[in-house]
């Protein structure tokens, strides 16, 4: 029990033990680690991560009911701009989607939703796997 809580004390094993869970569970309990709470872990800060960004955006947004859609298209596009797997990319594809809303929101008011998504497109010409190499 002392070794797997040293294992999940230290942040890098613990994406190391939930990539590796994820792929072969049989593995990854054969080595002596309870893989249910590895994924009970997981799930745990997945929910805290989602309750932090919803308190984040909520006093910037209007709350409604269908508002979930649109917050997941333009994750999807960040996701997207930044490429796959890798923080740092979307980190700049949010960069780059936020600074396309501004620029049109300041150059073509009426069509400003359109400047992000001519970004993706962009991005998709030139790199079709995202400004920043995938770390998987």
């Amino acid at each position: 029990m002392a070794a797997a809580l040293w294992y999940f004390t230290n942040r890098t094993l613990i994406g190391k033990i939930a990539r590796a869970a994820a792929v072969d569970r049989e593995m990854v309990g054969a080595l002596g680690i309870n893989v249910s709470w590895v994924f009970a872990l997981v799930f745990v800060i997945g929910c805290c991560l989602a309750g932090l960004g919803g308190a984040l955006v909520a006093p910037t947004q209007n709350i409604t009911q269908g508002m979930d859609h649109a917050i997941i298209i333009e994750a999807f596009l960040i996701v997207i701009i930044g490429g796959l797997g890798n923080i740092w990319g979307a980190l700049l594809g949010a960069l780059i989607f936020g600074l396309t809303d501004a620029v049109g929101i300041l150059v073509w008011p009426q069509f400003a939703i359109v400047f992000p998504y001519v970004a993706v497109v962009a991005v998709l010409l030139y790199r079709p796997r995202g400004l920043l190499k995938s770390v998987w």
